[in-house]
């Protein structure tokens, strides 16, 4: 299969997992395992600054998960949408940064 072939597969794939993952019945139970799931994290834990997204629809809500940073002392950077808003604080500052992902080979 040729690169512009592998490409175009591979963004047809996102498509359709996207709207797969948009159909989700339980997004409130969903996020609020994933949640729980993130507080048990170690690296998670020994964080001081968590950077998050925010969620389009069919992604995880994380709002449960930011206020319990915030309850534990936890800096929470949420980048600005807008590409030119520029990044709130110095990224190399940044311990743990979450990020949505829509489909992963079995090596991530």
């Amino acid at each position: 299969m040729s690169e512009p072939d592998v490409v175009s597969a591979k963004r047809a794939l996102r498509t359709a997992l996207r709207a797969a993952r948009r159909e989700i019945a339980d997004q409130p139970a969903r996020s609020a395992r994933i949640c729980g799931h993130l507080r048990e994290i170690d690296a998670v834990r020994s964080a001081s600054i968590v950077m998050l997204f925010r969620p389009v629809p069919g992604e995880p809500d994380l709002a449960e998960f930011a206020a319990w940073c915030r309850s534990v002392g936890k800096f929470v950077v949420v980048p600005d949408p807008v590409p030119t808003a520029g990044f709130p604080i110095d990224p190399s500052l940044v311990d743990v940064v979450l990020v949505p992902g829509v489909a992963f080979t079995a090596d991530g």
